[in-house]
């Protein structure tokens, strides 16, 4: 039910904008921290909620993609990665910034308007 409610709210059209303007954003901070990772790549990841999953073509047909973090996963490394002083090079402060500041506009726009999707998460 809550993956319902999450994929339903993400069609939002100001939502799709958002994750539209960011897009490349998050591309980036993929390409910069997966390699710290030392995960294998071909592996399918579990999801982390809607945004974590890979992507699809309006036909509904996954597209053929790399690994993608979530936003949520992005902001929780990147933001340990920042305290102990360790991004990588590439990641400034500006861009661990906008990836914190997304995650939580993306959770308070999900979660502050459905009270029901607010009591399963």
């Amino acid at each position: 039910e809550q993956r319902d409610l999450e994929l339903k709210m993400s069609k939002d059209p100001l939502f799709q904008q958002k994750e539209r303007e960011l897009k490349t954003v998050r591309k980036k901070a993929n390409q910069l921290i997966i390699p710290l990772l030392n995960i294998d790549t071909s592996l399918r990841l579990p999801s982390f909620g809607v945004g974590s999953e890979e992507e699809t073509t309006t036909s509904g047909r996954k597209k053929s993609s790399s690994l993608l973090l979530s936003w949520s996963q992005l902001s929780e490394i990147t933001k340990c990665l920042a305290l102990r002083e360790k991004l990588p090079d590439g990641m400034t402060p500006e861009l661990q910034r906008t990836i914190a500041e997304h995650t939580a506009w993306k959770w308070f726009h999900m979660y502050r308007s459905n009270d029901r999707l607010t009591h399963l998460a």
